[in-house]
């Protein structure tokens, strides 16, 4: 078999149609003004903020604090923080701050826009698409930056704020927006009952990150609230949604993995053609998704077997138990295999049983290629 190009990089943005913007790029010159100048306008635009009119700083540490750039504002917000100078709600207040202009390119105007809308951190763009965001500025009458048009830097927006909250951007528009999906009606997900309550009770659950089953107990969460009676399909569905969300963290692709079933077993198991065939997506989206499934399963995989041996082994387990954040009850709890069974039901995983788990199918033809230790 040839030898397949190694330095191949799939780009899932091309089917999905997100920009992938890093916010440092707009601390650059822009229209002949230097980022010093930029940040001094910013400190006069901001100053009336409502988020920061309450604040309990002095009016130089303000203007100090808002003409400088983000990255120095970040470090101002430690320093305050040691010296006592700000409560908590002063620092979430300045933190918000510096994430919407981060997330609007530095953009002044488009700030005090978003706060006289009620948007004053990053978050709060979950209920907001393009459509709401273009509105806004032309009802205040912002312009976008120079070499870009109104859509498409609101699109740049919603990107970055995707990107920082992709589980809440995902819950909201597959459960009360999923005309912003820009999918077909046939290709939107359909939740079950169990999943809406869920959702009714837990809207800002890290679906991504945080698990489904707790590894002491077997079961739900404990974070998961509302939920009384927990069945066995409601988990399958949360740990599915959970895992094209890792799989993608492109709203519109995970919800397409989402509404196909597409877990990491199935991910693993499938050719990138059969991924290309069944969901309709190119062939650098499908063989991203199925290098990210087989990333996460040979980590898990191989993080399990890693605490088995420490707790088969007594001389380990004991010293390993008592460090920080380290719990003895999770390691137990990982190394049942009652809690194991029930972790690899529900998150699609696949037990490694021969070398074609590891390697694909090993039924070559006898030519020299195939033959060869480079195939």
């Amino acid at each position: 078999m040839a030898k397949k190009k190694e330095n191949q990089k799939p780009n899932l943005a091309s089917k999905a149609k997100k920009y992938k913007v890093n916010s440092e790029k707009f601390d650059k010159k822009v229209a002949g003004k230097t980022p010093n100048d930029i940040f001094k306008d910013n400190a006069i635009k901001l100053k009336n903020l409502t988020s920061l009119k309450n604040l309990e700083l002095v009016e130089h540490d303000l203007e100090f604090f808002l003409s400088s750039s983000n990255d120095h504002k970040t470090i101002l917000i430690s320093q305050w923080e040691d010296e006592k100078k700000l409560s908590k709600a002063d620092t979430e207040s300045l933190r918000n701050t510096i994430g919407l202009l981060r997330t609007t390119g530095s953009n002044a105007d488009m700030v005090a826009a978003c706060s006289k809308e009620g948007i004053n951190k990053t978050g709060d763009l979950i209920t907001h698409n393009k459509d709401s965001l273009t509105g806004i500025m032309r009802k205040h009458k912002i312009n976008a930056p120079e070499s870009r048009d109104i859509n498409s830097y609101t699109e740049e927006i919603l990107s970055i704020a995707e990107a920082e909250h992709p589980s809440a951007f995902f819950l909201h528009r597959v459960m009360e927006k999923p005309e912003w999906l820009d999918l077909d009606p046939s290709l939107r997900p359909a939740p079950s009952e169990k999943f809406k309550e869920f959702y009714s009770n837990n809207k800002n659950y890290d679906l991504k990150n945080e698990p489904i089953i707790s590894l002491e107990t077997g079961q739900l969460n404990e974070k998961i609230q509302g939920i009384s009676k927990p069945t066995p399909n409601l988990i399958k569905e949360l740990s599915c949604a959970q895992q094209s969300l890792q799989l993608s963290s492109d709203t519109k692709m995970a919800a397409l993995l989402f509404k196909n079933q597409v877990n990491i077993r199935k991910a693993v198991t499938s050719t990138h053609q059969t991924l290309m065939r069944e969901l309709g997506i190119d062939a650098d989206a499908a063989v991203e998704i199925k290098q990210k499934a087989q990333a996460y399963h040979e980590a898990v995989m191989n993080g399990y077997f890693a605490y088995r041996d420490i707790i088969a082994n007594p001389y380990l387990v004991n010293p390993i138990a008592t460090l920080n954040p380290v719990k003895k009850e999770i390691l137990h709890g990982i190394g049942k295999r009652e809690n194991w069974k029930k972790v690899t039901e529900y998150n699609g995983l696949k037990d490694i049983d021969s070398i074609e788990d590891l390697f694909g199918s090993q039924n070559y033809c006898e030519c020299e290629s195939c033959k060869s230790v480079l195939s």
